[in-house]
């Protein structure tokens, strides 16, 4: 798996090599095959505020925002072809990481775990709008942030 991250902010804790070992991880796990691609782009409060606006009406801050490139193109699963191996791009609001590794009392590192996994689920299809769905995706969100802590 290809990883590209891009920083836009001071990283508080989260680097880059740190940064593709989960997201290289998490694919495995879910067997992401190995010629994907994924963009992890870690931003700041008003650059999260934006996107989230643009993107979903709320001029917010929030901690993952998942942009599967699929979606781009109109299908469910990335085609063959040109656009094949992108899986689409992540942004993560890295004060907004640290604010909830505070709260629930946890490192920085495990809650950033958590949002890539959680984001990389998002780029696969996965959603939490139901109730049921919900209870599915975060089971296998803390698995793989289990399997990926005890690595």
């Amino acid at each position: 798996m290809i990883i590209e991250t891009v920083s836009y902010v001071r990283t508080g804790g989260i680097a880059r090599a740190f940064v593709t070992r989960v997201v290289a991880a998490a694919a495995r796990a879910l067997r992401v095959p190995d010629d994907r691609t994924i963009a992890v782009v870690l931003a700041g409060e008003e650059r999260m505020k934006r996107l989230h606006a643009q993107y979903s009406g709320e001029a917010t801050v929030t901690d993952v925002l998942s942009f599967p490139a699929h979606e781009a193109h109109g299908t469910k699963w990335p085609q063959r072809g040109e656009d094949a191996v992108a899986l689409g791009e992540l942004v993560l609001c890295v004060p907004q990481i640290v604010r909830q590794a505070r709260t629930h009392r946890v490192t920085v590192r495990e809650e950033a775990t958590r949002m890539l996994v959680h984001g990389l689920l998002h780029l696969l299809g996965h959603d939490h709008g139901k109730k049921s769905d919900a209870e599915r995706m975060y089971a296998l969100q803390e698995k793989i942030v289990y399997t990926i802590s005890k690595s």
